[in-house]
């Protein structure tokens, strides 16, 4: 090989490594020069002069620009925090009401009874709190007669004493429930004018620890009669039998016990009260009375709230009342069944007033006054009910003797025939009745009436 060809060999070598050197390096490769056709030969003495460095070439225009490759982040230098989340846990559900307010649930005590039932039953809440529920109730009876006889009257224990209309009943009740089941009870008669007790029927605090002894302190119904316990709101005819009104004392003022054992089977009340009648004044002329009634129930006990309830109850009363001017003994029994909707009462009623100071009478007058009477009255509830009203008609007869030692028009023997209607129950009632009175002894009277009586309560 010769010298020249040598020289020429080493120049490509160096020119063609440019490009690897600069790729190496990072910087884009360089388009290499143009080949420079061969020169004439030098003499063999002469060496050839370097070749000029070649100024790097334009970057020539990429096809498509590289993807930018992202560098990961660099390692922090900070400590790691770490965040517990606490578990979620749900709410947890309300509790069950403590002891202390477990009295909302029950009955309480207008309507917690075994035998006494009140003539309103509270039954809509107007508050509720921590030992202590209050609940209001009404009860108004309206009567219409569209026939009355000529010798009618209400102060003989009729009805009506002319046509027309007669609010029968208008009372407002309001009940409370206390903690430790004490509670309170008041029952206001709106159509009352005392002076001295105002509107008060119903008064007095009350403590239900068990249904086997309730206790109450204050005014009430004197316990002695069936027919009298009963509320006015669900007796069979729109007026209670002559001889419980005329016989039965009215509400006194007292303490009374009442409950029920053996699974209700006996049932039992009796009260210690004033002798004088009133509220206001209290004992005003002193005196005592004694009242008690108990009932024996072999089978289910019937119930009155509940036609459909089915049993046999037998009781009876005993009473005495040691009066201001007065001392009376009295007592009552009766049965009361019910089966299949259908209900029937019989009772018997008798007492015997004798003044404490008597004076010197003729022989064969009596020195004391007797009276005594009776009835029996049943019903039965159909079982059609159209737009779900219960219809029961009802029949009673009932004999009553206001002396028995007399045989004048005091003597009295009546029928009632009817029909009931719960039109909503047990809001609305409707009832209408007709009543046939008849003197057993004097000159007979005109006075017997048709009456329509229509009652709402809550």
């Amino acid at each position: 090989m010769t010298l020249r060809g040598a020289s020429l060999g080493l120049l490509v070598a160096v020119v063609m490594s440019l490009p690897l050197v600069s790729f190496a390096q990072g910087t884009a490769p360089t388009t290499p020069a143009p080949k420079t056709p061969p020169a004439a030969e030098a003499p063999p003495a002469e060496q050839a002069p370097p070749a000029e460095p070649t100024p790097p070439a334009e970057e020539a225009p990429a096809a498509a620009p590289a993807p930018e490759i992202v560098p990961p982040p660099a390692p922090s230098t900070e400590p790691t925090q770490v965040v517990i989340t606490a578990p979620v846990t749900p709410e947890p559900a309300p509790a069950e009401p403590a002891a202390a307010d477990a009295q909302s649930e029950r009955k309480g005590w207008s309507r917690g009874g075994a035998i006494l039932q009140e003539d309103v039953e509270p039954s809509v809440t107007a508050l509720h709190a921590k030992n202590l529920d209050v609940r209001l109730g009404a009860l108004t009876q309206i009567q219409f007669a569209p026939y009355v006889g000529e010798d009618a009257l209400i102060a003989n224990g009729d009805a009506a004493s002319e046509v027309g209309f007669r609010v029968r009943r208008a009372r407002l009740g309001v009940e409370a429930d206390f903690g430790w089941n004490l509670g309170a009870f008041l029952n206001l008669d709106l159509l009352a004018n005392s002076s001295t007790d105002g509107i008060v029927s119903d008064a007095k605090v009350t403590w239900s620890p068990v249904d086997e002894a309730r206790f109450s302190v204050g005014s009430g119904k004197v316990p002695f009669s069936r027919g009298a316990l009963l509320s006015s709101r669900r007796i069979g005819t729109i007026e209670r039998a002559l001889a419980v009104g005329a016989i039965t004392p009215a509400r006194r003022l007292g303490f009374t016990v009442e409950g029920a054992v053996l699974d209700g089977h006996i049932a039992y009340i009796g009260a210690l009260m004033n002798g004088t009648d009133g509220f206001g004044v209290g004992n005003q002329f002193g005196g005592v009375l004694y009242g008690g009634r108990i009932e024996l129930s072999p089978f289910d006990r019937p119930d009155a709230r509940d036609p459909n309830a089915s049993g046999v109850s037998v009781g009876g009363g005993l009473l005495y009342d040691d009066g201001p001017g007065t001392n009376t003994v009295a007592w009552s029994a009766d049965i009361y069944g019910a089966l299949w909707g259908s209900y029937l009462t019989v009772e018997v009623l008798c007492n015997k007033t004798t003044p404490d100071d008597a004076p010197l009478v003729a022989p064969g007058v009596a020195d004391s006054v007797r009276r005594c009477g009776g009835y029996v009255e049943g019903g039965y509830t159909l079982p059609w009910r159209p737009a779900d009203m219960a219809i029961q008609p009802a029949v009673r007869a009932e004999i009553y003797d206001d002396d028995r030692s007399l045989k004048n028009a005091g003597d009295v023997i009546m029928i009632t025939a009817g029909v009931n209607v719960d039109v909503l129950d047990p809001y609305v009632r409707a009832q209408l009745n007709y009543v046939a009175r008849r003197e057993r002894y004097g000159q007979g009277r005109a006075n017997d009436l048709v009456v329509l009586s229509l009652q709402g309560s809550f």
